[in-house]
């Protein structure tokens, strides 16, 4: 990790969208306010509900005062990303009773109007798929709006009609709230040992209210989970092309990072790393030395693991070299026992569902959006042999923690493909823009994260991180042409 912080550290290439040298981050509000906004979404999610009018109060006098910072609040108000679950089917409904008139009443540019075209046909693409279900649509509902999230890229799209927006502006307001959500990882990993300042993000002793609090003080390194990074990863890009981190904040970031212990979070910001650079030639010498520091990561974990206990996450304490170990025992696999192994355990929750995908002829529309714990009908009903924990094998087929697989079973192979179709469509229609590689750098990371099941592009936490940026693409070139922003041209050179 020494060698990939000493280069973010030192590179003093030019930015890349003038020809300065490399910045740091900084916070042109203050600290005071972030602070202060993080702590009450702390106090929201240990259910001390009073807190909520500290957050709506600042998300009023923000949206007057400072639209991006009202951006970021309200993207973490909604999302949760550790605070508290992500939207609830209530929530999802006024969301979508909110941003659904801006679909008419909103002025849009030509790359604006190609967007919701396309999101409108992908969602009457997915309502007919949920029609060819056996479970009725109002069983689909909250499944299915988490599908059609995306299309909250409309209300940064609001909030900055008739201004201008800058990318760089955004970064630096968003760098305050990244830092202390480090902090925050820091604080529950290390020191506390517990789920206090991120609730959300420990999910084996689960949320507790404020009132009794779950604390086990430097009690070894506890495992926090990766959502509170989700809005950190929208700052790889800018920190690959123009910026530069304090030595602090390489430590802070890494020890946060590492606290994660999800070896899908770590290698979607190395795969990040990597893709952002500029050039060939930049890329190659980044896979390079990605790969070696992956390596030298595997290396460490093998030397303060149980080598015995290497096929499961508690012999291996940083869960990398458990997953590499994963893939040497697949090749040895002789069984749907042995094969059910793999993805630490997520191949017993895939095999029998999609077996009874199979069995039912739904391998081509899917069995629907299926609610994960609301869903009970005894025709997505199994018995889970593959479990070795036979308290857990009653259960609906309804979840998997592999994205590209739930999208499978939610929507099957046709399904699949008009997904992939909408994502790629996504691409090509800002692809002309000059800094359209923010978005879809971005969205790869999401997409990676999925295969851990992790959010991906289907869960809304994810599709409101990516859709901001999205947005921001677009309102990033209106303002360069000048277009409804009062403000005149300035010119660009693709670098």
């Amino acid at each position: 990790m020494s060698a990939l912080a000493t280069n973010i550290h030192n590179d003093s290439s030019p930015a890349s969208a003038a020809g300065e040298g490399r910045r740091y981050f900084l916070a042109p509000n203050g600290w005071k306010g972030p602070v202060l906004f993080m702590l009450s979404m702390t106090a929201v999610g240990l259910s001390f509900y009073p807190a909520w009018l500290i957050v709506l109060m600042m998300l009023v006098r923000s949206f007057k005062t400072d639209r991006y910072e009202a951006l970021i609040m309200l993207l973490i108000a909604l999302g949760g990303y550790g605070f508290r679950h992500g939207p609830t089917t209530v929530e999802c409904l006024i969301i979508y009773a909110a941003v659904v008139p801006l679909l008419l009443l909103l002025k849009k540019t030509a790359v604006t109007r190609r967007a919701v075209v396309a999101w409108a046909v992908y969602a009457a693409g997915c309502l007919l798929f949920a029609s060819k279900s056996l479970e009725p649509l109002s069983g689909q509902l909250m499944m299915l709006m988490w599908y059609l999230s995306f299309l909250f890229f409309l209300i940064p799209l609001w909030m900055f009609a008739g201004r201008s927006f800058r990318m760089d502006d955004f970064f630096n307001r968003l760098y305050p709230y990244a830092v202390i959500y480090c902090v925050f990882y820091c604080l529950d990993g290390i020191i506390l040992c517990g789920p206090v300042f991120l609730p959300e993000l420990q999910p084996f002793i689960g949320a507790h209210p404020f009132w009794e609090l779950y604390i086990i003080p430097f009690n070894g390194v506890a495992r926090v989970y990766p959502p509170g990074f989700y809005l950190c990863l929208m700052l790889i890009y800018p920190l690959v092309r123009s910026y530069r981190l304090r030595w602090w904040e390489i430590i802070l970031f890494l020890v946060a990072l590492g606290i994660t212990k999800t070896f899908s979070l770590i290698s979607a910001v190395l795969l990040g790393f990597i893709i952002c650079q500029k050039g060939f030639s930049k890329t190659s010498k980044y896979i390079v030395l990605g790969a070696g520091l992956f390596a030298a990561v595997y290396a460490i974990d093998l030397s303060i693991s149980d080598v015995t206990q290497l096929a499961t996450n508690e012999g291996s304490r940083l869960r990398i070299a458990s997953t590499v170990n994963q893939f040497v025992l697949l090749d040895g696999a002789q069984d749907a026992e042995d094969i059910a192994e793999f993805g630490t355990g997520r191949m017993a929750q895939v095999i029998p569902k999609v077996e009874r995908l199979y069995d039912m002829g739904l391998e081509w529309t899917g069995f629907g959006f299926l609610h994960p714990s609301k869903t009970d009908n005894q025709a997505f009903m199994i018995t889970n042999e593959l479990y070795s924990d036979i308290s857990k094998n009653e259960e609906s087929v309804a979840a998997v923690e592999v994205i590209p697989v739930q999208v499978f079973l939610n929507i099957g192979y046709l399904g699949l493909i008009w997904h992939i179709l909408f994502l790629v469509g996504l691409i090509l229609i800002i692809r002309k823009l000059p800094d359209s590689k923010y978005f879809w750098t971005l969205m790869v990371m999401f997409i990676w994260l999925g295969i851990a099941g992790f959010c991906g592009m289907v869960q809304v936490q994810g599709q409101m991180v990516v859709a901001t940026a999205f947005a921001m693409v677009i309102l990033q070139d209106k303002t360069r042409r000048g277009v409804n922003c009062a403000e005149s041209p300035t010119p660009f050179r693709r670098d």
